[in-house]
């Protein structure tokens, strides 16, 4: 391991310095389990600016958001143990681990105690309650935690059966007039507690019958090489992805925002369960990194909700935005005729 990070952060220090950009704080460290069981590994240093990708090195950022953290010193062998006490402080206090973790390497070689700094990103239950806080504690992994992360994509010999099955569905809905695209939604501003903001400019709706187990799903990603005109040419394009997503099993309806201040696109779903909506992201995955930055891809499951409450709720000035710059939590709305 210690050999792969000296390379991968040669690299990273290599491609930053060529584009005049300079580093500006520690190196960190992201991990995450592949679909067939294995680790990851996401390396780079904050930088003054933006690069370009070159060669196995792309440009990225941590998720914004809460997340739980804690400072180990002295030999790597034992940084297990500061895992556990940030695991240990998310469920203690009526949050559940949110995504991938990653460290931060505050000393450089040779020091006796090295400190590498763990973070664990954690998002507040949705039944996070003083009356349930023990239930929170008992069970740490509840199918109504949101989870926000990257996706873990299916394998490909997996996840192709399932593409090509959702277009056939696609055009059997289609071919029975299953598919609309009303307009009550269009032009309505979305503003999340990142501060970027998106424009709805299509909705896709499946069926107009509520979802027995409703959870909102947000996908967002950030494409490759896409500038003024390109921005508008996938907009128009987007429309023959249609087979990507709407055949797929409890997909009830889509709202198609616009590149928001970061480039970032979003997808603002209402699905039929929890799992569903997982599957469908770890297939979509395949589709997306062809044309996005794979490690911009992220999505957020909030189990529970109904699309049009989270966007009311959103809209009426009696609600106030959590503390928190979560990309995926909605804190205004705007229809487009205000």
């Amino acid at each position: 391991m210690q050999d792969f990070l000296g390379q991968a952060f040669g690299e990273v220090v290599t491609v930053a310095e060529r584009q005049g950009r300079r580093i500006t704080g520690a190196p960190s460290a992201r991990y995450r389990h592949t679909a067939d069981d294995r680790l990851d590994v996401e390396v780079g240093f904050p930088l003054s600016g933006g690069i370009a990708a070159r060669g196995r090195v792309e440009p990225t950022s941590q998720p914004a958001g809460r997340a739980a953290t804690t400072i180990h010193a002295g030999d790597y062998s034992g940084i297990g143990a500061a895992y556990d006490a940030a695991v240990h402080w998310i469920t203690e206090h009526g949050y559940v681990p949110s995504g991938d973790p990653w460290e931060s390497y505050l000393d450089g070689p040779g020091v006796a105690a090295p400190r590498t700094e763990v973070f664990v990103p954690c998002a507040e239950r949705l039944d996070a309650t003083p009356e349930n806080a023990a239930q929170a504690r008992a069970d740490p992994v509840a199918e109504r935690s949101i989870r926000d992360c990257e996706p873990r994509p299916l394998p490909l010999r997996v996840a192709a059966p399932r593409l090509a099955r959702c277009a056939a569905r696609t055009m059997n809905l289609l071919a029975r007039h299953r598919l609309h695209q009303p307009e009550r939604n269009m032009g309505r501003r979305m503003t999340f507690a990142d501060g970027t903001t998106g424009v709805v400019y299509r909705e896709t709706v499946a069926c107009d019958e509520s979802p027995r187990d409703p959870s909102v799903l947000v996908v967002s990603f950030r494409l490759r090489g896409a500038h003024g005109w390109g921005h508008a040419l996938f907009q128009a394009e987007r429309l023959l992805n249609t087979p990507l997503f709407a055949g797929f099993p409890g997909f009830v309806s889509k709202l198609w925002l616009t590149a928001d201040d970061l480039d970032r696109y979003r997808g603002f779903y209402q699905w039929d369960g929890t799992r569903p909506a997982e599957d469908y992201v770890r297939a979509l995955w395949w589709a997306l990194a062809l044309v996005s930055h794979r490690h911009s891809i992220r999505y957020c499951i909030l189990p529970g909700q109904l699309r049009d409450d989270v966007l009311e709720g959103a809209r009426s000035e009696e609600w106030s935005a959590p503390p928190d710059q979560a990309w995926w939590r909605l804190v205004r709305t705007e229809t487009g005729s205000t």
